[in-house]
């Protein structure tokens, strides 16, 4: 997935000297560390039913933060984005 942070959040991201756009890059989740995300990381709040079937199914990033917008998906290229993934940070 690609996301954005909104505008509000754009401000802290830059505080932070982080960039205000980026590739969420996960493997499929289980019903267990969609638990663990919604206890630990959304303090009790529920992962919609629909949305856990994507996360299940496709993948993504349940920990990341609500804030976030996700508005693309990489569909060619994942040995770029394996590649930057590889990176040390």
């Amino acid at each position: 997935m690609i996301a954005a942070a909104r505008d509000g959040e754009i401000q802290i991201l830059k505080k932070q000297a982080v960039a205000a756009s980026f590739i969420l890059y996960k493997e499929k989740i289980t019903d267990e560390g969609l638990d663990s995300v919604e206890t630990f990381r959304l303090k009790g709040r529920k992962i919609p039913d629909a949305q856990r079937r994507v996360y299940k199914t496709i993948g993504g990033s349940a920990a990341s933060r609500p804030e976030l917008t996700i508005f693309g998906e990489v569909i060619k290229g994942w040995m770029f984005v394996d590649s930057i993934a590889a990176e040390p940070t």
